[in-house]
């Protein structure tokens, strides 16, 4: 049974705990080949789950990954520390980190049986996270470990942001107290592990597996200008295909879709290339989505197309009708959607006139592939 955070935290004090149940691998992606040996065999994730991927793992009373419990969210650090001094007796470098360590909000998590404790912080608009680890034992001093290893050469490679699908988590995985990082992409279902055992008071070799799952297509919401020349069925029956064969091509703009232009309206189609090229300069934020009135059944993440290019645009021939058509992602500033959005556009009075606009969802299919890595 686990412990709340600080329940726990107090039995460490008085209880001489060890690892003990530890394993030390000789293969350094021993604990990976376990978890992409678990996605393989478990029916429900390769079959497609909509659950979240850890969220399964780590489900029922004995799950394969065990996560750490987590203290209630405060606010500051100075609780933390507060209760850290009273029940753990940190050592001086440890204190040292902590005070320097907290800007907005944080939590503790631990694991049962184990003297290990992970300290994080997360705060931003894309919820990004620093973490602390120390080790606490009956009758000794609360020593600070050493920072989580670098994933790579540049800051930006080392960020882990909720914001942006990555998280991480203290985690018992085969008996051995890791720091598991799970890593979703908002732009497709391919998912990612590392896992970085943690052995003494220093850091394993660590480890990545890498699950690639069929992406499913389908139209969400759907909206037309009144009596206007598309129609709500022929946007749901072409909208998903537009989508997924714009997310597989390699090169965007080498995309197409549907019947030739016809040689009459390639005029028109050129003006509106032009007109959405100059739209798209004064709109640095972003194109506003249209819904037609409907604004309010978009969410807040469907409501624009933040990273849109010239390139983006697309002519499309429909019903005999030619449109020019944006493609792309959905999101707000730099976080980015499953969600795509596919609008259609006529030329009217020499502008551009939003006609259609169908909001294209992802969801998880069955599994592709698992492949297991040595990480950084």
């Amino acid at each position: 049974m686990r412990l709340g955070i600080w329940s726990a935290l107090c039995v460490v004090v008085f209880s001489a705990i060890a690892i003990g149940g530890a394993q030390t691998s000789s293969s350094s992606t021993a604990l990976c080949d376990g978890i992409a040996a678990q996605i393989r065999g478990n029916p429900e994730i390769a079959s497609g789950s909509k659950d979240d991927l850890l969220a399964l793992l780590s489900k029922g009373a004995h799950p394969y990954v065990e996560l750490g419990s987590r203290s209630d969210r405060l606010v500051g650090g100075d609780d933390i520390i507060k209760r850290i001094r009273e029940t753990l007796n940190p050592s001086d470098e440890l204190v040292r980190a902590l005070g320097g360590f907290f800007e907005n909000v944080g939590d503790v998590s631990s694991l049962p049986d184990s003297d290990l404790h992970m300290v994080e912080t997360f705060g931003g608009s894309a919820g990004c996270e620093s973490f602390l680890f120390f080790r606490s034992t009956k009758g000794a001093q609360s020593q600070l470990l050493p920072n989580l290893p670098l994933k790579g050469v540049r800051d930006g490679d080392n960020l882990i942001c909720g914001g942006y699908g990555d998280d991480g988590h203290l985690a018992r995985i085969l008996g051995t107290d890791v720091f598991l990082e799970s890593i979703s992409q908002g732009t497709n279902n391919n998912y990612e592990f590392r896992v970085l055992p943690i052995e003494g008071m220093q850091w394993g070799p660590a480890c990545r597996v890498e699950a690639d799952f069929r992406t499913e297509y389908h139209v969400a919401e759907v909206f037309v200008q009144n009596d206007g020349p598309v129609t709500e069925a022929a946007l749901i029956d072409v909208a998903p295909q537009i989508v997924e064969q714009h997310d597989a091509a390699k090169d965007p703009r080498s995309f197409s879709f549907g019947p030739a232009v016809p040689q009459a309206e390639k005029e028109n189609v050129q003006t509106m290339m032009d007109l959405v090229a100059k739209s798209l300069r004064s709109q640095p934020d972003g194109v506003v989505v249209p819904a037609f009135g409907r604004e309010k059944d978009l969410t807040p993440m469907q409501a624009t197309l933040p990273s849109l290019r010239p390139g983006d645009n697309y002519p499309l021939v429909l019903g005999g009708r030619t449109y020019l058509m944006t493609v792309g992602h959905t999101g707000i500033g730099s976080r980015v959607s499953g969600d795509s959005a596919a609008i259609l556009y006529v030329l009217k009075d020499g502008q551009l006139e939003p006609v259609g606009t169908a909001i294209v969802s992802q969801s998880r299919g069955g599994l592709e592939s698992v492949r297991v890595t040595a990480s950084r």
